[in-house]
């Protein structure tokens, strides 16, 4: 497959897979946030199946799909970016560190050693997520409204006004690139 068909079906696959688990994902972020909103003792959520019942219950069964569509915008991007850059940097890369010494002649292309296809798939990974952190940030904001119902525009003009301008959408890059890299 060439470098396009393999972006394509990693988005495809990530989209999918997305649209599958976003329940999932909307109950995980209203479960990590709820306490910071009150004392422990007084939760809404008790577990995760208590988390499933009351959102369906309370915001119908759609309101385990919030944020899907910037979901899935995320991730077929964060896949096409990873994927499509993985190989063009891990050769560049191999190429930089391959080199005969005096000569300037690359040597005949023999499989990357495994440090740098690491080096790769670290930076890759971290470039991916400083570049979709903006989407990361808008779908668990649209995943964890519980009453609200913002579209993307207006969820990314509220974190705009709210966090100081342009910069806000980058809040948590750093967690995010370190995470991406390892993974």
């Amino acid at each position: 497959a060439n470098l396009f068909q393999k972006v394509a079906f990693s988005g495809f696959a990530a989209s999918v897979g997305v649209v599958v688990t976003n329940p999932l994902d909307v109950v995980k972020v209203r479960l990590q946030s709820q306490s910071l909103h009150g004392k422990r003792e007084r939760v809404k959520y008790r577990g995760m199946t208590h988390a499933f019942a009351v959102i369906a219950r309370e915001e119908g069964l759609t309101g385990l799909w919030k944020g899907v569509s910037v979901a899935v915008l995320r991730a077929s991007t964060y896949g096409g970016i990873r994927i499509g850059s993985y190989a063009p940097l891990r050769d560049f890369l191999d190429d930089c560190l391959n080199k005969r010494s005096g000569s300037g002649e690359l040597k005949e292309r023999q499989p990357a050693p495994l440090g740098t296809k690491m080096l790769a798939a670290v930076i890759s990974g971290a470039a991916s997520a400083f570049l979709t952190n903006p989407l990361e940030l808008l779908k668990v904001r649209q995943q964890g409204a519980q009453q609200s119902r913002l579209s993307v525009l207006q969820t990314w003009t509220q974190v705009v006004t709210q966090r100081g301008g342009l910069h806000g959408l980058w809040d948590g890059t750093t967690a995010s690139m370190l995470r991406s890299a390892v993974l």
